[in-house]
């Protein structure tokens, strides 16, 4: 996993026992702003008041370790599966 670091784009390089790596356009990695996550469709748009039905969100930019919650109106969602 990369590590956080400001837009723009950075050289990688490796290092073992016998040195490190040159640097060259191979090796740029482009950190870039995140995009604000859209929702494209669900599976089912209904379900009976007591809760408890599955549903597939299809969308983009649903990104886990950046704090992504969903939401039904304003009651988070008890347990979700980010792929």
């Amino acid at each position: 996993m990369v590590p956080p670091q400001a837009a723009g784009t950075v050289d990688v390089q490796v290092t073992n026992y016998a040195g490190t790596s040159a640097t060259g356009s191979a090796d740029h990695f482009t950190y870039s702003n995140a995009s604000a996550p859209t929702v494209t469709a669900l599976s089912t748009n209904g379900g009976p008041l007591a809760g408890g039905t599955i549903v597939t969100i299809t969308g983009t930019n649903f990104h886990r370790r950046h704090g992504c919650v969903v939401r039904f109106e304003r009651r988070d969602v008890v347990h979700g599966l980010f792929r």
